[in-house]
This record gives structure tokens, C-alpha cells and sequence, in this order.
């Protein structure tokens, strides 16, 4: 009975303390004008993860990020580091690029490639595109093969994206050779005909890979090194089919300047006098192809060192 009577003191002795609140931490709202205080503060890191979480903060924070790397708007044309393409990948905003030009490190090749799709993607207006790696693509990296038939899925997507914005004539110059195509003969990496990658990709004996470039197209022109890209609009200044051209260029030390089945003499003569190309220094003329006035104009346009190789047959 004492036990009861004590429980029962302790329990009213608790009922009757009168019930005295905690003090609560109530967030209040900060106002829109201080944001910017606030993302200016951040690191480079953290503010693309802010640019994740909402469309009102990726507009913050994505131009704060693009002037601390020195980019002020309008990006018509940019020549950026690589890294710089996740923030314009992340951007909510369409950025209307006309010209990108880019380098790639040696390391996490793949991820920013991604973005660099991406961006391509979401840039309408983008018809000019230069970019540089450290290293070839096509050649495998520690024995690690499976990289390559992903790097030419991307190249593909970006070249296609690029492409289908001028309803064109492709030229295509890689390995010292030229060639023409259709617009739509430029597959991307949905297309039936790259769907098989493992027989489209071939890897040659000296461990480096080779594709064609066109659909059924091995045994014409085929893709055996990627180091550098470079996409952009030409116009002639004619009235045939080439008055306005597409130039897809994988830059070599030479160019083999003679009709194929992919291309006519007519064509190359007219189309030379406005190429220019980097890293050039052998050139190797068919002959009776050309008249030698548009090769010494051709000459004159590129560095004096070339060196000009007329065939006997």
C-alpha cells in the first residue's frame, strides 16, 4: 500500500509541473537578394552541386562559375578547357554557342566526352568544332579495349548532331585522304548500321582500331587515328552542289590529292581553294588532276616547309 501511495505522489507531482515548451530553431527564408552573397561564397565543386537542385540556383550558379574561368556572356564562340563543359552541360539555359573549341587531359576522358555530346546536343547553333586530345583515341590504354568502341559511339553522335544541322555535302578528310558524302550517309550510334559495334570497330595488328566513316564504307575510307577533330561550315561562294559544304577533318602531316570512288577530280578543284588544314606538310597531287595554279594558291595558304609530290601514274 505505501508503494501505491508513493507511485501514486510521484506520478501527480509530475502531472502537475506545469508543461514549459522548448524553444524551436524556425528556419526563416532567405531573401532572393542574398543568394548571390551566398553562391559567391561557395567553391567551384559546390556550386555545381547547387546547380543540381533547382532550376532558380542553376541560373545562379552556373554563370558565377562560368566568369570565375573567365567566360562572360554572350558564349558565341569559346575556347575552353574540357572541364568547363560539365557546367555547360548542367546549365538549364540554352547557350547559344556557335563556335566550341576544346583540349582534353590525359585523364577522365570519358565522362567530360559525355558532356561534350551534351553540350553539342543543346547548342542549335553550333556548326564550328575543334577538339584536341593528349593522346589517340583508338589506341587501346593499358590493355583496356572497351573504351574505344564507346569513344566512337560518341564521335559518331557528335558528328551526326553537327551534320544534320546543314541539309549539305560532307567532305571528309583523315589518313591523307579525301573523300565526299551525303548528310545522311553520317550514321550515329543509334543507327542499325552501328548498332553491331564489335564488327563496325576493327582493331588492327598494331593495337590500334580503325572504322569507316560511312555506312558500308570499309574498303573505301576508314578512320585509323583520332587526335584532333575538327567540324565546320564552308561556303564556295558557287551555285552547284558544293557552293556550301560541311568539312569533317581528322588532321594528318598529309594530304593524297586524287580522285576516288569517293570523290571527282571536279570536286577536289573546287573545294581547294578554301581549305586551309593544321599540320600539314606532304602533299601529293594525281596526275593531270589539277591545275598547278590552285596547288601553288593551296601551297601559299599553309606553311612554307610543305612539300609538293606530283604521281607519274
Amino acid at each position: 500500500m505505501t508503494v501505491r501511495l508513493f507511485k501514486w505522489a510521484r506520478d501527480r507531482r509530475k502531472r502537475n509541473i506545469p508543461f514549459i515548451s522548448q524553444p524551436r530553431h524556425i528556419a526563416i527564408p532567405l531573401p532572393i537578394e542574398l543568394w548571390d552573397l551566398v553562391f559567391l561564397s561557395l567553391p567551384n565543386d559546390e556550386l555545381l552541386k547547387v546547380a543540381l537542385i533547382s532550376r532558380a540556383w542553376n541560373q545562379l550558379s552556373i554563370p558565377i562559375y562560368l566568369r570565375r574561368h573567365g567566360l562572360a556572356a554572350p558564349y558565341e564562340s569559346l575556347d575552353i578547357p574540357c572541364f568547363i563543359l560539365q557546367a555547360l552541360h548542367l546549365s538549364s539555359v540554352t547557350i547559344d554557342i556557335r563556335a566550341l573549341r576544346c583540349t582534353f587531359p590525359v585523364y577522365d576522358v570519358l565522362r567530360r566526352m559525355r558532356s561534350l555530346r551534351a553540350v553539342v546536343a543543346k547548342s542549335p547553333n553550333l556548326t564550328s568544332l575543334s577538339v584536341e586530345w593528349t593522346y589517340d583515341l583508338l589506341k587501346a590504354q593499358y590493355g583496356d579495349t572497351h573504351k574505344q568502341y564507346t569513344y566512337v559511339s560518341l564521335l559518331f553522335d557528335i558528328l551526326r548532331t553537327v551534320v544534320d544541322r546543314n541539309p549539305v555535302p560532307v567532305i571528309v578528310i583523315a589518313n591523307g585522304a579525301i573523300a565526299r558524302y551525303k548528310r545522311e550517309e553520317i550514321p550515329g550510334s543509334s543507327s542499325p548500321h552501328f548498332m553491331r559495334r564489335q564488327s563496325f570497330i576493327k582493331r588492327q595488328s598494331s593495337g590500334t582500331f580503325q572504322f569507316p566513316l560511312g555506312v558500308h564504307d570499309e574498303s573505301i575510307f576508314s578512320v585509323n587515328s583520332v587526335h584532333r577533330l575538327e567540324v565546320r561550315s564552308i561556303r564556295t561562294g558557287g551555285t552547284g552542289e558544293l557552293a556550301c559544304f560541311t568539312l569533317i577533318l581528322f588532321p594528318d602531316g598529309w594530304l593524297s590529292l586524287r580522285p576516288s570512288e569517293r570523290i571527282s577530280a571536279a570536286d577536289i578543284a573546287e573545294i581547294l581553294p578554301h581549305l586551309k588544314l593544321p599540320f600539314l606538310y606532304n602533299l601529293i597531287v594525281g596526275k593531270d588532276v589539277l591545275d598547278p595554279l590552285a596547288v601553288d594558291g593551296f601551297r601559299e595558304r599553309h606553311s612554307q616547309n610543305i612539300t609538293v609530290e606530283y604521281e607519274n601514274d
